[in-house]
C-alpha cells in the first residue's frame, strides 16, 4: 500500500499525515510511504516506529540520502530516492545503492494529474544505465499509461486517481494489475 504523506510546504497540497495513526491500522500489507515533505528527515523515523516497509524521498528534499539510508537500514526497510517531474534523472546513478528507484511523473501534490510524458524517458534512462534497479513509476497512471511506464522498463505501478475515481475500483485494478502479471 503506497501511502501519499504531504506537508502543505513542499507542495501546496496537504494529506494525512499522521505516523501514530498508521500503528493502529492492524494491516498485515507492506506499507510504503512517500514523504513530500519539507524536511524528510525529522519525520522519518516517526512513519518507520509506524510500520512503513519503505521510504520514498524525492531527492531535492532529501539533505542527506546517506543519513537517510543509515536511519532505514536500522529498521530493516528500504529507502527509495525519488525523482519527480521537475528533476533531472543524469545524477540518478549516485544512488544505485538504494535497489530501487521512484519516478514520480507528475508535479509533487494531490492525485489525478496529468503525468509528464518525459517520465517515459526518465524510466528507460534509468533501465539503461541501472540494469538492476527496480523503478517505480507514481503518478497519472491508467491502462495506457501504465502500460507505457511498463514497456519503458518500470517493475512497480503506483495508482490511485484511476482506480479509486473509477465507477468499479476493483474491476479497475483488477484490469491494471493484468497488465503484465510479473509486476508488482
Amino acid at each position: 500500500m503506497h501511502l501519499d504523506v504531504a506537508d502543505g510546504k513542499f507542495t501546496s497540497w496537504k494529506s494525512w499525515n499522521n505516523s501514530e495513526e498508521l500503528k493502529n491500522l492492524g494491516t498485515k500489507l507492506n506499507i510504503e510511504v512517500h514523504l513530500m515533505v519539507e524536511d524528510p528527515a525529522s519525520v522519518a523515523a516517526a512513519w518507520l516506529e509506524g510500520g512503513a516497509k519503505r521510504l520514498i524521498v524525492p531527492v531535492q528534499a532529501a539533505e542527506d540520502m546517506v543519513a537517510l539510508s543509515e536511519l532505514t537500514q536500522k529498521y530493516g526497510v528500504q529507502l527509495m530516492p525519488s525523482f519527480d517531474s521537475s528533476i533531472s534523472i543524469e545524477n540518478a546513478k549516485q544512488y544505485e545503492w538504494a535497489g530501487c528507484i521512484g519516478i514520480l511523473a507528475v508535479h509533487p501534490g494531490e492525485s489525478g494529474q496529468k503525468l509528464d510524458e518525459e517520465s517515459f524517458n526518465k524510466v528507460k534512462f534509468l533501465r539503461e544505465t541501472m540494469p538492476g534497479v527496480k523503478i517505480e513509476f507514481d503518478g497519472g497512471v491508467d491502462l495506457d499509461t501504465g502500460a507505457r511506464a511498463l514497456g519503458a522498463g518500470a517493475d512497480i505501478l503506483v495508482c490511485g486517481h484511476y482506480i479509486f475515481a473509477s465507477v468499479d475500483p476493483k474491476e479497475s485494478f483488477a484490469k491494471l494489475n493484468n497488465l503484465n502479471p510479473n509486476v508488482s
